[in-house]
């Protein structure tokens, strides 16, 4: 939740929250690279077919 005086009030709230963001999305990426690990571990995986492709679509 934003504070408007945090906004406003100068300091390093938006290094702060920029920073909190990155992280964030980093540990997306880390996750989405863990889940394409296992899902590729699946005997029967295919990246070309359709129920991978929608898979990693709705994962996106």
């Amino acid at each position: 939740m934003m504070s408007g005086s945090k906004i406003w009030g100068g300091g390093n709230y938006w290094k702060e929250l920029l920073g909190r963001i990155r992280d964030i999305r980093s540990s997306e990426k880390v996750l989405y690279r863990q889940v394409l690990d296992l899902y590729a571990t699946a005997i029967d995986y295919d990246p070309q077919a359709s129920e991978s492709l929608k898979f990693f679509k709705k994962g996106k």
